[in-house]
């Protein structure tokens, strides 16, 4: 059986990445990346993750921006991410109820199929995050 290879990952945006995702998930998310391209895994930590990243600027909570994200994933009907980004809402101490308005501003955006995409989308999370705390799996 063929050894999965490891790739170095820049120690602030893993760090960052696992507040968010409240675990090594992460992780795995940029070694998929560097298995496709190890420069686009360094530019996405670099924009996105580090010290002077996107997601450690300092004006807006990590909340805040969480939620905006689910917004614009609603938005956009970008369901798979969508799923990610609820969960990092609630890592990062929103409440389910703030996330579902979050999704329900956007009915007058989006639009109703976009919306109802995204609340169906935020019923399964949900509904596997109870899963999960039933089987003692830390989120």
């Amino acid at each position: 059986m063929a050894m999965k290879k490891r790739y170095r990952h820049d120690p602030v945006a893993l760090a960052t990445g696992r507040r968010l995702a409240g675990d090594d998930r992460i992780e795995g998310y940029f070694d998929k990346l560097a298995e496709l391209d190890p420069k686009l895994s360094e530019l996405v930590q670099r924009f996105g993750w580090v010290k002077d990243g996107i997601y450690n600027r300092t004006i807006l909570d990590q909340k805040t921006r969480e939620l905006l994200a689910v917004a614009a994933l609603t938005l956009q009907s970008q369901t798979k991410q969508l799923a990610s980004h609820i969960r990092f809402a609630l890592n990062v101490g929103a409440k389910r109820e703030e996330v579902m308005e979050a999704i329900v501003q956007m009915l007058t955006y989006g639009g109703f199929p976009a919306t109802m995409n995204a609340l169906d989308v935020m019923r399964g999370v949900f509904e596997e995050l109870d899963r999960e705390e039933e089987q003692g799996v830390p989120s």
